[in-house]
C-alpha cells in the first residue's frame, strides 16, 4: 500500500555502499513491536564525511552513534538512513523500533526474512517493485555480497529459529549474507544435518516427501560439487 498508493511517491534507488561492512552485533527486544540497537563494523577507515543504509520505513529510528558513543547525525527518510560522520569511523550503532505489516516481530510470533531489510544495510537498496521479467510487484531480495559475522542476542519469551548456530537460548552467532528469524507455532527436526522448520498446526505433514529431497539435493551436490583437497 505504502509503495503503491502514498499521497507522495516514495523515493526509491539503488546504489551499492562504497563502504563495506565486516559484522554485525544485534541486540533486538521483541514485545508489540521490535525495538533494535544494530552495531555495525565498518571493515576500513575511510575519514568519509557520509554513510548510507536502507532500513524498512515502518522502522523509526531514535539515535546514532559511533564506537566512542558520540552521537551521529542523521536523517530517515522512506526506506533510507543518511548518517554524517566528519572523523574516522570503525562501528555505527542504529538504534530503532517499529514493526513492518507482513514480516511481523511481536510477543506471539516472529517471522523476518533475510531479504527484507528489517536491520540495517550497507547502501541504498530497491526495497519493492517490479522487474522486468516480472511485473507484478514484490519484495526484492536483499542480501550482503560476502559473508558477514553476526551475533544477536533476541530478548523474548518465544524460542526463536534462525539460519545462524544457536549458542544459547535465542543468542546467535555465525557468518552468513543474511538472517531469518522466525518463532510462533513452529516445530523442528533434523534430517541427515538439515534442519527443518514447518509449522505446528495439528495436523501430520508427510516428512518422507521432505526427506526425499533433502536425499535428491544431497545426491546433486555430491556428483556436481569438486571434492575436497
Amino acid at each position: 500500500y505504502y509503495y503503491r498508493f502514498s499521497p507522495r511517491q516514495p523515493v526509491t534507488k539503488e546504489e551499492p555502499a562504497d563502504f563495506s561492512v565486516s559484522g554485525y552485533k544485534m541486540d533486538l527486544e521483541i514485545t508489540d513491536r521490535l525495538e533494535g540497537e544494530v552495531t555495525l563494523y565498518i571493515a576500513e577507515k575511510t575519514g568519509r564525511d557520509h554513510y548510507y543504509f536502507t532500513l524498512y520505513h515502518t522502522y523509526q529510528v531514535t539515535g546514532v552513534r559511533d564506537q566512542d558513543g558520540r552521537r551521529l547525525q542523521f536523517q530517515q527518510y522512506d526506506d533510507y538512513v543518511d548518517v554524517e560522520d566528519t572523523g574516522d569511523i570503525e562501528a555505527v550503532t542504529i538504534s530503532y523500533r517499529g514493526s513492518a505489516p507482513g514480516f511481523y516481530s511481536h510477543e506471539k510470533g516472529i517471522r523476518l526474512s533475510s531479504y527484507v531489510p528489517y536491520y540495517p544495510r550497507p547502501g541504498y537498496h530497491v526495497v519493492f517493485g517490479k522487474t522486468e521479467e516480472i511485473q507484478n510487484t514484490e519484495y526484492f531480495p536483499i542480501l550482503e555480497e560476502n559473508l558477514c559475522s553476526f551475533d544477536i542476542q533476541i530478548h523474548t519469551g518465544q524460542q526463536v529459529y534462525s539460519n545462524l548456530p544457536e549458542l544459547e537460548k535465542n543468542h546467535f552467532q555465525g557468518e552468513a549474507n543474511g538472517v531469518f528469524l522466525l518463532s510462533g507455532f513452529v516445530e523442528e527436526y533434523d534430517y541427515r544435518g538439515v534442519r527443518i522448520l514447518y509449522p505446528y498446526d495439528g495436523r501430520e505433514w508427510d516428512r518422507g516427501g521432505w526427506e526425499k529431497s533433502i536425499d535428491y539435493l544431497k545426491a546433486f551436490e555430491a556428483a556436481h560439487l569438486p571434492p575436497e583437497q
